[in-house]
């Protein structure tokens, strides 16, 4: 698993600007997503967890990308602007660049684009929900 912590800001015209660390993930068994985890304020919550195709992520660093729930686009050379749609409301945060680039970079070296697919066990889950089925 590779994971970085990158510097956010959550932007609101309430609050202006509040920074926290959010981690992003990425695990080679599920090879085309990346997750986001956003810590709590309130101790009563858990962290919240965003997951989405990693080639999204990559995509906006230079470009952007995204439809539905999950959008990001370069911001400036410091920030990249990603903005969450979930069923309670919308969320738009700036993540720091450089850190996110080189978490990129990483899991395109670790899982090359084009590889996924033979890290997938689709063997092993068709006979899973077959066995479950029969």
């Amino acid at each position: 698993m590779i994971q970085a912590q990158v510097r956010t800001l959550s932007v609101t015209q309430e609050h202006g600007r509040l920074a926290f660390p959010a981690t992003v993930l990425y695990d080679s068994s599920d090879p085309y997503a990346v997750h986001i985890r956003f810590p709590t304020f309130d101790p009563q919550r858990s962290a919240t967890t965003w997951t989405f195709a990693r080639e999204l992520l990559a995509k906006g660093q230079d470009t952007c990308a995204g439809e539905g729930d999950v959008h990001l686009c370069p911001h400036d050379a410091q920030w990249t602007h990603l903005r969450l749609s979930g069923s309670t409301g919308t969320a738009v945060l700036l993540l720091e660049r450089t850190p996110l680039q080189r978490f990129v970079d990483d899991i395109y070296r670790w899982v090359p684009q084009g590889k996924e697919r033979g890290l997938l066990r689709l063997d092993e889950g068709l006979a899973e929900i077959l066995g479950e089925a029969g």
